[in-house]
């Protein structure tokens, strides 16, 4: 008796792949392989994932390739002695880059921007919004720092606010 392939667990969770593709990326710092072989599984695995798993196997194949190449341009240039800046750059870069998105997959949080050329965080911060019982979304003001009324920062919107400030 077999199972269909619909039944069958996987081997191993998109999140559990995730990590072990950034423990890779740590490991790729001494061997160059292991980053080869975190890439492709990412590569593999980005198309079937869940949609936070998904963010963090764009942003390891987007780490991967950039830092290629930083890697392509640094070595090259350190016989000039440019190189080295790059190179001491490429490694805080993707140092950050594997540390955060570790971080964020062990709480199961997507990667805010994953095409970013940075940090994969939010380029601007984006107005919270939430659901007002019709099909669109209504965006929260700031609250009122001093009673947070909900009115917005500014005094004149503040109704409940004393005379001085």
């Amino acid at each position: 008796m077999s199972l269909s392939l619909e039944n069958q667990r996987p081997i191993a969770s998109d999140n559990i792949l995730a990590i072990a593709v950034y423990a890779l990326y740590v490991l790729g710092y001494f061997t160059v392989v292991t980053a080869v072989i975190g890439v492709i599984i990412a590569h593999a695995m980005v198309d079937d994932a869940d949609p936070v798993t998904q963010s963090h196997f764009r942003f390891q194949i987007r780490t991967f390739w950039i830092g290629l190449v930083y890697n392509v341009v640094g070595l090259p240039l350190c016989l000039v002695l440019i190189g080295f800046p790059i190179l001491i750059w490429w490694f805080a870069w993707s140092a950050v880059r594997i540390v955060r998105g570790g971080l964020l997959i062990l709480e199961n949080k997507p990667i805010a921007n994953p095409k970013s050329w940075l940090f994969g965080s939010s380029s601007r911060s984006k107005p919270q919004a939430i659901p007002c019982g019709r099909r669109h979304w209504r965006r929260v003001r700031p609250a009122c720092p001093r009673t947070r009324c909900g009115r917005g920062p500014s005094r004149r919107a503040c109704e409940k606010s004393s005379a001085r400030w």
